[in-house]
């Protein structure tokens, strides 16, 4: 008997928690109790102490701790908070790793609950941001001018933020799948901003099916933990000697079935809600302003496929510019790179070229200048044969070299010249020499034959060397120390040497000349060829980025602006009328706490006949195309500056690599041009020697017949018009004097440049282009321009002349006696060319008849041999050397420049491009999203019109007429209660803030609110009732299984209890606001007296502000209140009717104003020990106030609603 007691009483408490926890749960979930610490902190002390759940204990607590709790509150939660805390600590410390998987799932938990807050109060706040811009916009509409700058710029800032908070929404949707207040929230978003009903009633229906299923499974939890508690006590029991073992046996074996039927039903509730999550989320995913779920605008996808196509093709068009531009980048750097290594190599054939001329040059002077030493010891009859003998050696072994040299120089050019084919079309003329054996005797003997008259480069060069090797050999047989027997004779020798004087100073040094102007056009050529090929890549790339990117996003761009000119268009030929009705729709289903009725807008109203409406819209329309013809900032200036900076960055980046390119394929011209000139210097210099040579020791060829002389046609000299040079000193000397002349102008272009040179005719002369080096250049101004005592390499062993003897380097710049009559030390190579051209303009100024006479060892003529073979010579290579070495470094290096470059900048410009290019597509989508957001909200202006209807869609239907037509009634019913709350909410605060004015009668008191909407309210409950009546009268005669009786009859509880609460909270509300209305004249005269006891000072009573319920509050309960209903029980009696009974019953309308009372509620009410006696009360009452008012109605046939009005006559014929 204890232990049944136990029992019962454990059952009892468990009965009381239970009650409990649904009462508190229930309080929670209204909005004005969520806000209340204190219910709060007693939800969590009820879970403490009854639901250990300290998930859920902690997420009230911080909870409460938020809503400023007071001074008591905040000391239980800080000790709430703490003793968790501890809790969890200790937990850890005796569970181990077990614990710390508690704790840090609750930390999760907490850091998810916080997110998710964090983001709804974001999302509201964008959502606010949305709604304020909004009614902004509509408030610029509603005025007889419309500001299109302004409306357009709270148009997009209405579209920014009212996607910012959609994207919230979509996010927290997909995160948090199994909330319902994100739901709900997002509703509000869908309804008031985008004016659909409809989406926004599904969101809803879907977040009261969430909360049912995750109560349901609450209720399953607490059932099991409520067998685990009766379990408990009944193990705890088990010592009592009072029960039986067959007790015993028979309460362990119910506990084990208990307990596993509350796991299979927990378990299966979780599969459930699982399943339902899923198709929730997946309803949400796709919710929102889409075609599908209610969405905008039918053609709102295929604008957004075709926007988004465009967009892909620009950002496609993009790449391929992009690749275009680094391709060209590639080409123009291989092609550079080749025509530089190509200009490189025609300038290194260019010196080689002269250097060949400078070597055949260099055999004839050697060879001259040791055929004067054999002269002069010939003059010299006290001469030794070993004079003749130093003589010959050093004439072998320095011309012996030369023939090296040659050889080797003209084996390099010709790999290049092979190359370039110059071979097929340079020829040489070739001269047939005829001498006289012994002179001066008359017979000739034919010494050089040739069956060709034109012969190529290489076949001359041949003969030059086998010519050059005819001298070697002369030089060579010395032998023995007799010299009359045993070395070659002054005349054989001479007429060995003629080839080389009437074919190398002019027909040999031109051709090699021709040669070097080929090569240095191949080094213009392409310098030439690679400034074009930049020039073109660079148009090319930027004609490029034009046509494949400015172009194209230049076009989009406008396009855009076009499409938002035509949505601000048609937006503002919204009338004012229309846009004052959105307006009002919004500050209607604005928040309640801003507790504002609708209000006149600042714009004009516009009352005008039609015609002057017409006119006015037409006026208005010309006005807004007039003010869109020269609207700016459609386009954000940031994508304009980024599109033009992003373009120019690019091109001002690939711009070096070019610049560098032309800087160095110009300077490559310049280079070439000073090699080549100073390269002619020393040809010249040689030329000048070997003449002055042959003119002082008169070793000329005179001849009687023409035989000898020739004019070639394949080139053409300023100074040789033919070789008759070599006949006679007389007509030597003016060739002397025109080459030294032409000397004199090399010196000047080399040291002053192009610009100061002018074209003396010599085709090499004028094609070179020279940079001034005078002052330029330090190590040519050293060589140049220093004082020095020596130009002269010491590393070279310098052979025997005619002062010094066989030296080195170093010990020949210490004989000062190399270059007769210089003084040491002397001022550069400048001061030695000077003396070396003015000696050669005396020597050839002498009296013509006493040339014969000059000693060999005249001043003028020594200094002009000697230092032509010594530092002249020496110090013109020393500058050819260097501006070679010069070349090759500038190579090197500008080509590395150019890679580095090119590597560089190839990186710089995909940087660039993914900075300023790849986010464009996406600003404009932005753009184009935000004009999108515009014409949706235009074509929101004819649903607004009825946002306040409670639509009944085909979605609702059941396909049986009796129910269907009833459940329209029902709704426009709904409509019509709505729309009478939010006129009288609308009238009550009217009233109120005239009576604060003092713009009322004093003395009224309001009461005409509460009283007529007691009277709609009941209307409705009473249609409500009439309807689930004649559901259930069909249900019990039709036979309905009891299950789905049982179910269908308790949503018919939920749904009449839902809509009594809805009942008396309106009537509440309104009858307290009205309270209120009549006090106001009782306040202000407290607060006077207030003020003038408290001497003037400012006085705040504490006063209540009611909320009266808004049109949201009401289209948000009537979209809700059944729609679950219909859609699935309703339904699914709707199949049972269609089987049982004929058509005519199913088409049968029912008269919803004869009231009937619903059987399961009034059994309900009655029996229930769910319902409280307040509720019970105020049914009764207002379903007697209902049958006292059918009476009087009935009498009426049915006069008293008309629900396609928007009237109330009912009041008419209820008599009160």
């Amino acid at each position: 008997m204890r232990l049944e007691m136990e029992l019962w009483l454990n059952l009892f408490l468990v009965k009381i928690v239970t009650f409990v926890n649904v009462i508190m749960m229930g309080a929670l979930r209204k909005n004005d109790m969520q806000q209340s610490a204190e219910l709060n902190v007693s939800v969590a002390i009820f879970l403490e102490n009854f639901r250990p759940q300290p998930i859920k204990i902690i997420q009230h607590m911080q909870r409460a701790a938020e809503l400023f709790p007071g001074w008591t509150n905040r000391w239980i939660i800080f000790r709430a908070l703490r003793g968790i805390e501890e809790g969890s600590i200790g937990s850890n410390n005796q569970l181990g790793g077990q614990g710390g998987i508690q704790s840090g799932s609750i930390s999760l938990q907490d850091t998810k609950t916080h997110n998710l807050r964090i983001q709804l109060i974001q999302a509201q706040k964008s959502f606010d941001f949305a709604k304020a811009h909004l009614m902004r916009l509509w408030t610029l509409l509603s005025r007889r001018t419309v500001d299109v700058d302004r409306a357009m710029f709270h148009g997009c800032q209405a579209a920014f933020h009212s996607m910012q908070a959609q994207n919230i929404y979509q996010e927290l949707l997909q995160t948090f799948s199994d909330n319902p207040n994100v739901l709900r929230q997002y509703s509000q978003l869908i309804r008031q901003i985008y004016t659909d009903s409809k989406t926004a009633n599904d969101m809803l229906e879907e977040a009261e099916l969430m909360e049912q299923e995750q109560i349901k499974e609450e209720q399953a939890i607490n059932a099991h933990n409520n067998a685990r508690l009766i379990k408990g006590v009944q193990n705890r029991s088990q010592g009592t000697q009072s029960i039986s073992q067959v007790e015993n046996h028979w309460l362990s074996q119910m506990d084990i079935d208990e307990n596993k039927e509350g796991r299979d039903s927990i378990q299966g509730m979780g599969d459930i809600r699982s399943h339902k999550v899923s198709k929730h989320a997946n309803l949400r995913i796709g919710s929102g302003v889409s075609s599908k779920n209610g969405g905008m605008t039918g053609s709102q996808e295929s604008i957004d496929s075709r926007n988004e196509t465009i967009m892909n093709v620009i950002l496609i068009l993009l790449y391929i510019s992009l690749l275009i531009v680094i391709f060209l980048f590639v080409f123009s750097y291989i092609f550079i790179n080749s025509d530089f290594t190509k200009a490189v190599n025609a300038a290194k054939a260019l010196r080689q070229s002269i250097n060949v001329a400078e070597k055949m040059c260099t055999a004839l002077e050697f060879s001259t200048y040791t055929m004067l030493r054999i002269l002069n010891v010939d003059r010299n009859s006290a001469a030794e044969v070993n004079s003749y003998k130093s003589i010959y050696d050093s004439g072998f072994s320095t011309l012996n070299k030369t023939l090296y040299e040659l050889n080797d120089e003209f084996y390099q050019l010709y790999k290049w010249g092979f190359q370039k084919d110059v071979w097929k079309v340079v020829d040489i003329e070739w001269n047939q020499l005829v001498l006289n054996v012994t002179v001066p005797s008359t017979n000739y003997t034919n010494i050089i034959e040739s069956s060709v008259y034109l012969q190529n480069l290489p076949r001359f060069m041949s003969w030059a060397e086998d010519s050059i090797v005819q001298m070697v050999a002369d030089f060579a047989n010395i032998g023995d120390l007799n010299p009359d027997t045993n070395r070659t004779q002054f005349v054989d020798m001479k007429r060995h040497l003629a080839p080389l004087v009437f074919n190398i100073p002019y027909l040999g040094v031109e051709t090699m000349k021709r040669i070097s102007i080929i090569a240095n056009e191949d080094v213009q050529k392409y310098s030439q060829s690679g400034t074009m090929t930049v020039l073109i890549c660079l148009a090319i790339g930027i004609l490029a980025l034009l046509i494949g990117l400015l172009i194209p996003m230049l076009i989009q761009i406008h396009r855009v602006s076009s499409d938002r000119k035509q949505k601000m268009r048609d937006i503002c030929a919204v009338t004012a009328e229309d846009a004052q009705i959105m307006y009002n729709l919004l500050e209607n289903m604005d928040d309640q706490k801003t507790g504002n009725a609708n209000k006149d807008l600042d714009g004009e109203n516009i009352n005008e006949e039609e015609e002057e409406k017409q006119h006015l819209a037409q006026q208005r329309s010309e006005d807004v195309e007039k003010k869109l013809s020269s609207i700016t900032g459609i386009i954000p200036m940031r994508v304009i500056v980024q599109l033009i900076l992003g373009t120019l960055l690019i091109i001002i980046i690939i711009s070096p690599f070019f610049i560098v390119a032309v800087y160095a394929m110009d300077q490559l011209v310049w280079r070439a041009g000073q090699i080549a000139m100073n390269e002619i210097r020393v040809i010249n210099v040689i030329r000048l020697s070997a003449f002055c040579t042959i003119y002082v020791s008169d070793t000329t060829y005179h001849v009687t017949n023409d035989s000898l002389v020739i004019t070639p046609t394949s080139v053409y000299s300023k100074v040789f018009g033919s070789n008759i040079f070599g006949t006679d000193v007389d007509e030597l000397r003016p060739s002397i004097r025109s080459l030294n002349q032409v000397f004199a102008s090399q010196n000047s272009k080399f040291q002053y440049g192009s610009k100061q040179a002018d074209n003396i005719g010599d085709a090499l002369f004028d094609s070179t282009k020279c940079k001034r080096v005078q002052g330029k250049d330090s190590f040519i101004d050293t060589i140049m321009n220093e004082e020095t005592s020596c130009l002269l390499p010491s590393d070279i062993d310098f052979p025997e002349s005619s002062i010094s003897k066989a030296q080195t380097g170093a010990e020949r710049c210490l004989d000062q006696n190399r270059m007769p009559g210089i003084t040491y030390p002397f001022n550069g190579l400048e001061s030695l060319l000077d003396r070396f051209q003015q000696s050669i303009e005396d020597l050839m100024t002498r009296n013509p008849e006493i040339v014969d006479n000059i000693p060999f060892n005249d001043t003028d003529f020594s200094f002009i041999i000697e230092s032509a073979r010594n530092d002249i010579l020496y110090g013109l290579n020393q500058i050819g050397d260097y501006l070679m070495d010069n070349l090759d470094k500038f190579s090197s290096q500008y080509s590395t420049i150019l890679l580095v470059l090119f590597i560089a900048l190839s990186v710089i410009i995909l940087i660039l491009s993914f900075i300023f290019f790849i986010p464009l597509p996406q600003q404009l989508r932005e753009v184009s999203s935000q004009t999108q957001w515009i014409n949706i909200i235009t074509q929101t202006v004819q649903k607004g019109k009825s946002i306040d209807q409670v639509v009944f869609d085909e979605e609702l239907a059941t396909t049986v007429n009796r129910m269907d037509a009833a459940h329209k009634q029902l709704y426009e019913t709904m409509t019509i209660v709505g729309k009478a709350i939010t006129d009288e909410r609308d009238k009550c605060i009217k009233r109120r803030k005239e009576k604060e004015h003092n713009d009322s009668e004093k003395d009224d008191v309001i009461i005409a609110s509460s009283s007529i909407l007691q009277l709609m309210l009941d209307v409705l409950v009473w249609r409500m009732s009439t309807h689930c009546s004649d559901e259930e009268m069909l249900m019990n005669k039709l036979g309905l299984p009891s299950v789905s009786a049982d179910q269908h009859k308790s949503d018919h509880v939920q749904i009449m209890r839902k809509l009594m609460k809805f009942h008396e909270e309106v009537l509440k509300c309104f009858k307290q606001f009205e309270d209120e209305i009549n006090l106001i004249k009782v306040e202000q005269e407290i607060k006077k007296k207030a003020i003038q006891e408290s001497g003037g000072e400012k006085v705040n009573l504490s006063k209540t502000i009611v909320e009266l319920p808004t049109s949201e509050d009401c289209l948000t309960f009537f979209s809700t209140l059944q729609n679950v209903h219909l859609k699935t029980i309703d339904c699914e009696f709707a199949l049972f009717m269609g089987e049982k009974v004929g058509q005519s019953l199913l088409d049968l309308q029912i008269n919803l104003d004869a009231f009937e009372e619903m059987p399961s509620v009034r059994q309900f009410m009655d029996s229930s020990q769910d319902v409280s006696m307040t509720e019970k009360m105020y049914y009764d009452e207002t379903v007697e106030r209902i049958k006292q008012r059918s009476l009087g109605i009935m009498g009426n046939q049915m006069g008293f609603f008309n629900p396609s009005s928007l009237g109330n006559p009912i009041l008419a014929s209820s008599g009160n």
